[in-house]
């Protein structure tokens, strides 16, 4: 009976070990082509809300299990997903993603394509705020631009806004 017990003892610690095995820190770089280091590129586990960003030379770590994948993301760039298996170390080069710029709009808080955009966005180029006039400030350049924006000047005494 004792032999017995024994073994199971043995081998119940044998599958925890192996258990515990499983989950482990993932680390690497991400690139573009021409091996320069992109910061701020997220990294997400597939089917899970873990995730990290790289920092700014493009390096990241993340705890992983064996069969998760890694999902890397960055605005402009193609998406990869990459499984992560035995690897302890996995470096990723990201391409240039073939969508237009007019077709993705940055907001406050993230970005989306201009056809899964709702509610009202307006644009304002460069050669409509450098036209002949002179101003100030940012805010001022766009003063009369935008349909729906309010520009006050209180004063010019110092402090004001």
């Amino acid at each position: 009976m004792i032999k017995k017990l024994t073994i199971l003892v043995i081998l119940f610690l044998l599958t925890i070990n192996y258990i515990w095995a499983q989950t482990k820190t993932v680390t690497g770089t991400v690139t573009d082509e021409q091996n320069e280091p992109i910061p701020s590129v997220t990294i997400l586990i597939k089917g899970i809300t873990t995730g990290v960003i790289t920092d700014v030379n493009g390096d990241y770590n993340i705890t992983a299990s064996v069969g998760d994948i890694l999902i890397f993301k960055f605005l402009g760039m193609e998406s990869q997903e990459v499984k992560v298996g035995t690897q302890t170390v996995i470096n990723v080069t990201m391409s240039i993603a073939n969508v237009a710029l007019n077709e993705v709009v940055a907001i406050g808080y993230g970005s989306v394509k201009r056809k899964d955009l709702t509610g009202a966005t307006a644009s304002v180029s460069a050669r409509d705020l450098s036209e002949d006039r002179a101003v100030v400030s940012l805010q001022e350049a766009l003063k009369g631009k935008v349909s729906g924006v309010r520009i006050i000047q209180n004063s010019g005494g110092p402090g004001a806004q």
